[in-house]
């Protein structure tokens, strides 16, 4: 699976109609509707804003697109198509048409907001998505250092934290280096830590 690193616009034109193509990293569904809003205040002269994004989450694929008012068919699917042929997730893409005024077609249509879309995508650029498991930790302070830097070593973060009598941490951890990370973790706290493993983040 591929993540977007930052946002990539493009700009096609067909027979005189301007396609405004624009890919943007998103984690949730409204983050992705923003970046279509955007896209309405940004070409405010254009007809239909159509848009699809793909969006990865504890082992879960949501998908959505809209044509905008295009032929059912001619818009969203094909931009959804776009993403999903290079696996492509976290991800929205919005397609902003001016008229120009001829006539596309049906056929014309889908194939102007696909090749817009894959012109989008072959502009960008992109790093792979790394699966995250999530741990829940209890353990003294005095190892907490040690933890933080054993944590960020092995490209996790802490997801949320709680200081009571013993530190408490929600961690995300990428999947391929949970053992080690569990393990390393024993060592540090002289087996003494409490350690659960939850739900998949990512």
């Amino acid at each position: 699976m591929l993540i977007p690193l930052k946002e990539h616009s493009e700009v096609l034109e067909v027979k005189k109609s301007r396609f405004y193509g624009s890919i943007a990293p998103v984690e949730s569904a409204e983050a992705a509707m923003a970046v279509v809003e955007e896209a309405r205040r940004e070409y405010p002269a254009a007809n239909h804003h159509c848009w699809a994004y793909r969006l990865q989450s504890q082992g879960a694929l949501l998908c959505r697109f809209s044509d905008a008012g295009e032929p059912s068919g001619t818009a969203g699917k094909p931009i959804w198509e776009s993403l999903a042929e290079r696996d492509i997730v976290d991800a929205v893409l919005v397609v902003s048409r001016i008229f120009g005024g001829i006539k596309l077609g049906m056929g014309g249509l889908s194939r102007a907001y696909r090749e817009c879309a894959r012109a989008v995508i072959a502009g960008a650029s992109f790093r792979e998505k790394v699966e995250m498991c999530g741990v829940k930790l209890v353990f003294g302070y005095a190892q907490e250092t040690r933890m933080r830097n054993l944590l960020s070593g092995l490209g996790g973060s802490i997801v949320s934290s709680e200081y009571g009598e013993k530190v408490r941490w929600e961690v995300s951890v990428p999947k391929e280096t949970k053992e080690e990370f569990l393990v390393r973790c024993r060592d540090i706290c002289g087996g003494e830590a409490g350690i659960r493993c939850i739900d998949t983040l990512g």
